[in-house]
């Protein structure tokens, strides 16, 4: 193999040769600062090398051409990882967001599907994963909006919250970038602070009747279902808190919830109910081998913890079994229950929620006295 032969020149500059008559820059370019249109040969310099003029040229012209490939170079390089695209593949490859439940990154991966949207870039067909971070505006991302939710409609669906989701996301991942992507050219999320959709409200109240029809039903596609709805219902919980619940959790007093969203922790006493229900899902343990020393109160499978997706799986056949029932419309999803335990709940402070969201979630229509 013949190293390349190295010819100083009266220019003296960095990567700067003569080159088959001609004066080339043939720079060594970082693996990191290899973007798509950058081409390198085996050892790592740029091909083809970029002509600068011819041995002998005045040095003050040499100069000023060198300076400016310098910066084609680094321009070319901003907008390629300026593009949406790029950021929120950098956003899903850093430590940050590694650190993100294991439940989120899991939505994420729809969420992310936005970036496929159809747009135009200098009139010519292109999608919103093309556009650089210079040109995304709210506007724009709200015409966008307008337009996913259009097409949810017309397939069916709500879609209202659907897509103020992946405008959460995409808002999420360029505040990471204006923290962690250097020379990204912009030190403000240019979609903070953006107009969200309205979403229609949650009106829906789960009647006793209908609990118990589902609750029954239940028993019949997974063991597990009854003791995670009255855990849920009965503590005000999301399903994902339910099953966070661990034997230690179970004290004395009552069980220790573990909520996220900002919703505050407390423990929720026990009752003879919520006494059957404890018992109910600690019976299922003896047909499994437990793994944990402090073992999760809804157990899965293989004796840890039960994964959401196995659960969500386990829901999905109870709504078909209801469905095959003739029970459609009584069929509720577990975040109902919820707001049941809200609605129902003679103390207010059950889920740990902030004043606003005490009223969201309370979808009973309560009776009141007259004004004398």
């Amino acid at each position: 193999m013949t190293r390349q032969r190295k010819i100083k020149t009266k220019y003296n500059i960095k990567y700067v040769h003569e080159a088959n008559g001609r004066l080339v820059y043939r720079p060594y370019i970082k693996k990191s600062e290899r973007y798509e249109g950058i081409i390198v040969d085996k050892k790592g310099f740029l091909k083809p090398p970029i002509k600068l003029g011819k041995p002998g040229d005045d040095a003050d012209l040499i100069m000023r051409a060198y300076l400016a490939v310098k910066n084609q170079l680094k321009n070319q390089d901003r907008i390629i990882k300026g593009t949406l695209g790029y950021i929120v593949q950098e956003y899903q490859d850093s430590r940050q967001y590694k650190n993100k439940a294991a439940s989120s990154q899991k939505r994420d991966k729809n969420l992310i599907r936005v970036l496929e949207q159809k747009t135009r870039i200098d009139n010519k067909p292109s999608t919103l994963s093309d556009i650089h971070i210079d040109f995304i505006t709210k506007p724009l991302i709200n015409a966008i909006a307008e337009k996913r939710l259009a097409v949810y409609k017309q397939n069916g669906r709500k879609g209202e919250v659907q897509v103020n989701r992946e405008i959460t996301f995409l808002s999420g991942a360029i505040s990471w970038a204006v923290n962690y992507l250097p020379n990204l050219g912009i030190n403000v999320n240019p979609l903070l602070g953006i107009k969200k959709i309205k979403e229609p409200k949650n009106e829906r109240y789960v009647t006793d009747e209908e609990y118990y029809k589902q609750y029954k039903i239940s028993s019949e596609v997974s063991p597990y279902l009854q003791p995670a709805f009255e855990l849920t219902y009965l503590m005000g919980l999301r399903g994902s808190e339910t099953l966070d619940i661990r034997v230690s959790d179970c004290t004395d007093a009552g069980i220790r919830t573990h909520r996220r969203k900002g919703s505050k922790d407390n423990i929720v006493e026990w009752s003879e109910r919520l006494k059957n229900a404890y018992e109910h899902a600690l019976l299922l343990h003896k047909d499994h081998k437990i793994l944990e020393i402090d073992p999760h109160l809804i157990i899965g499978d293989t004796g840890g913890k039960m994964p959401k997706s196995t659960f969500d799986d386990a829901m999905q056949r109870l709504k078909r079994k209801m469905s095959s029932k003739g029970l459609s419309n009584t069929y509720w999803s577990l975040h109902k229950l919820k707001s049941k335990a809200q609605s129902d709940a003679k103390n207010k402070d059950i889920s740990g929620l902030s004043e606003s969201m005490k009223r969201h979630y309370d979808t009973k229509l309560h009776k009141v006295d007259p004004a004398r």
